[in-house]
């Protein structure tokens, strides 16, 4: 047994390159609208079939003192941009889809609203500011606060269904 394994002289060479695929878009994607929004988003968005959720921050002629209130989600429509609805909250997390609920984690707890028309079906303070994005998982809307650590709540009603703390300390990131 020769353990040393030699290659004929003409297979000595160097490999011939590789041809690489030309690169491709990751989405078929093409742009059909631009909207211009008078306040810069806080977070990114969400998207169902038919809406974008966006959170915003104070309006740009509000900039330099910002009022209260100022704050707000919109949706706007997927199809064309154009405002369906807003409703004042303030939130620096990207909202989540769940359940026919878009809730918000917002600056003075969570917020379940109506994708369709922004009305708000449940709100639930909470003890401490959120630390991490809410995200669903199956029935529910799961978020990370200072306080309380893991909360899990029900889309549909927002009442508590376990909760777990996780040695958070301090009050925000």
């Amino acid at each position: 047994w020769n353990s040393e394994l030699t290659l004929p002289t003409n297979q000595q060479t160097a490999p011939a390159a590789v041809e690489k695929p030309p690169l491709r878009p990751f989405l078929p994607a093409e742009q059909v609208w631009l909207v211009t929004l008078d306040a810069p988003p806080r977070a990114g968005g969400a998207m169902d079939a038919d809406l974008v959720f966006i959170p915003l921050g104070p309006r740009r002629d509000d900039a330099s003192a910002p009022a209260a209130g100022t704050e707000r989600i919109v949706a706007l429509e997927r199809e064309t941009g154009e405002l369906r609805w807003m409703q004042a909250l303030s939130s620096v997390w990207p909202p989540a889809l769940g359940h026919g609920r878009l809730l918000v984690a917002a600056s003075d707890g969570l917020h379940a609203l109506d994708p369709s028309t922004g009305e708000p079906l449940w709100h639930v303070a909470l003890s401490g500011p959120v630390l991490a994005a809410p995200e669903v998982a199956g029935e529910l809307f799961v978020v990370l606060t200072a306080a309380e650590g893991l909360v899990a709540r029900r889309a549909r009603d927002g009442t508590g269904v376990w909760q777990a703390g996780l040695g958070v300390v301090g009050g925000g990131v």
